[in-house]
């Protein structure tokens, strides 16, 4: 049986943040036993769209699991289990 795929997004504005973030999700990707779909999405009004109240900020699945910090690599490899 085919794994679901994980839908991740990244939101924050080019820069620091969004580059460490996406490098750490990134890391967190190679070592999942899952198919992962990554966006990054940089655009203000989109990223009001998802209602985060401050970036970076990642979605997995739907759900608004960090915001206003760049995360541990550690909690991301648990939001991406399956």
């Amino acid at each position: 049986m085919k794994k679901p795929t994980i839908d991740v997004k990244i939101l924050a504005a080019p820069g620091a943040a969004l580059h460490e973030t996406a490098k750490r999700v990134w890391a967190s990707v190679e070592r999942a036993r899952c198919p992962i779909a990554v966006e990054q999405v940089q655009d203000p009004r989109q990223i009001a769209l998802f209602g985060a109240p401050a970036t970076p900020a990642l979605i997995v699945d739907g759900l608004l699991v960090s915001t206003g910090v760049v995360p541990t690599a550690s909690a991301i490899q648990h939001w991406l289990r399956p």
